[in-house]
């Protein structure tokens, strides 16, 4: 039995471990975007972006075997149950290499059939093929990985998942400032990608061995069917909640590949306006992870006072952290843009504005953290096909004539739909608690409040004559830290509260 001090450095180890793995993988998803624009140009950039695009959506449709087999290999390995774990694992050996192949067949047939669907030139259509057969192969070692990142967290070893993460990042990084600096051909770049994938799962392999928590009957596949239905009989519930959202984020860039005319070229300034974004979804992610156990543990003991505060409090600290992490982006969007990828970028400063206050509709975590613990699944999964299939549409009329504005404004109308329905059914009808309050005080004030912020900093900004990009980042931005800071300070929270916040986390109480 693990003991309480063990658990808890466990956990502190994988929190740490966690937050370094999501900075260090979007600093390289950062810098290779502008480093792949100049080497190979913005067309078979966006043609990599297509082919990535898929790849992401099909690897995403994993019917939440990942969650659900963590969750009971968690509970049949606490119980010492050890002969449902060992069938466990045999049978996520044995889907995870079946799905793999199925999947990698799906890649290599788009890849032989991309003039029936995608707008691409004869010489782009055989390096889209060539792109499709090598992330086929990739996908396979995805999927095996998928068995060891299960058995790492049934284990209490998380924090390994995220070193070997690190690691994967940097090898990937390494090969591709090779392919860059040696001007090999792009097909080699997605050879980089499945190389830094085979380091992470021989390192799987290697760790969970030296650590002792493989055992050699894990890797023999078999089926047990009563484990893998009552298995995928959970997982499935959570993956119908999450399919749409995938659907509505991921399918975008590949709609645009077929319905555009200049579809590598949208897609491309589609894919530089999400790299900017993923940085917000990427932090805001973390609160969600913090959220859940919070919300699960009063729902279960019926703290409704305690939820609401926790709903009012959450709310109100990720409107605030959304603020400043938005505005500092949105008031230096030109300078930003020019410095990433070049001057003949700031055209999408518009549309880059539009998506980064799209992602204020993430300040619904606690929410969302409370749905998913209560279980009331069904309306969200019924009310997030509709909007989805309404949205992916709109991606199609819009793209005509807005081109990458198009996915765009379509994902801010579903994400203004999606936060309206769930503050409505959900906050009112179902948890009872007082949705105007928490949308005007917690939500609405601290932003009426950074955007007055950015105001006033960007109006002081100009008093001062600076040219360098660099350091009129710098300016604006502290600017607004210091007018936001004292605003917030004076009318949303009380540095009362603030201290009493940080005595808590220090002291271990939250």
């Amino acid at each position: 039995m693990i003991s309480a001090s063990s658990t808890f450095e466990k956990i502190l180890s994988a929190s740490f471990w966690g937050m370094l793995s999501t900075i260090v993988t979007g600093s390289v998803q950062l810098m290779i975007v502008p480093l792949l624009i100049g080497s190979y140009g913005k067309v078979d950039y966006g043609l990599i972006m297509i082919a990535f695009s898929i790849f992401a959506y099909i690897r995403m449709l994993d019917f939440g075997m990942q969650s659900g087999s963590i969750r009971f290999g968690t509970m049949w390995l606490s119980t010492d149950n050890y002969k449902r774990v060992n069938s466990l694992f045999q049978t996520n050996i044995y889907f995870s290499g079946l799905m793999g192949l199925l999947n990698a067949l799906i890649l290599i047939w788009l890849g032989n059939n991309d003039a029936n669907l995608f707008n691409l030139s004869s010489e782009q259509q055989l390096l889209f093929k060539w792109m499709m057969w090598m992330l086929a192969i990739n996908i396979v070692l995805d999927w095996l990985s998928t068995v060891f990142i299960i058995l790492f967290s049934v284990n209490h070893e998380i924090g390994w998942i995220s070193k070997i993460t690190i690691v994967k990042n940097i090898v990937f990084f390494i090969a591709i400032m090779y392919v860059i600096t040696f001007n090999i051909p792009l097909t080699w770049y997605f050879l980089t990608y499945t190389i830094s994938s085979m380091a992470q799962l021989l390192l799987f392999l290697a760790i969970s061995y030296r650590i002792k928590i493989l055992s050699a009957a894990y890797l023999k596949p078999k089926l047990y069917k009563n484990i893998f239905k009552e298995v995928f009989s959970y997982s499935f519930g959570i993956f119908s909640m999450r399919v749409f959202q995938i659907s509505a984020l991921y399918l975008r860039p590949i709609l645009i590949s077929i319905v555009a005319v200049e579809s590598t070229i949208i897609v491309a300034d589609y894919s530089i306006i999400q790299s900017i974004c993923a940085l917000v979804i990427a932090f805001a992610g973390v609160f969600s992870q913090i959220l859940l156990p919070l919300t699960s543990k009063s729902l279960a003991l019926g703290e409704h006072d305690k939820i609401s505060q926790i709903v009012h409090t959450g709310t109100k600290y990720i409107s605030i952290f959304l603020s400043y992490l938005i505005f500092i982006l949105v008031i230096n969007v030109e300078p930003l843009l020019e410095l990433y990828v070049g001057s003949e970028y700031t055209h999408l400063s518009t549309w880059v504005i539009v998506a980064l206050i799209t992602l204020f509709g993430l300040h619904n975590s606690p929410v969302s953290s409370l749905i998913i613990a209560h279980g009331r699944l069904t309306p969200l999964i019924k009310f997030s096909a509709i909007n989805t299939l309404f949205s992916l549409t709109l991606v199609i009329l819009f793209t005509q004539k807005y081109g990458v504005g198009g996915a765009i404004l379509s994902y801010l109308i579903y994400t203004v739909l999606q936060t309206g329905f769930i503050y409505i059914y959900y906050t009112t009808l179902v948890f009872e608690l007082q949705s105007k309050i928490i949308f005007v005080k917690s939500f609405a004030i601290p932003v009426f409040v950074g955007g007055i912020s950015a105001i006033l900093s960007i109006t002081l900004s100009q008093l001062m004559y600076i040219e360098a990009n660099v350091v009129k980042i710098l300016v604006n931005s502290s600017l607004f830290v210091a007018v936001y800071t004292s605003l917030c300070l004076g009318f949303i929270v009380r540095p009362k509260e603030v201290k009493g916040l940080f005595l808590k986390f220090y002291n271990n109480k939250i």
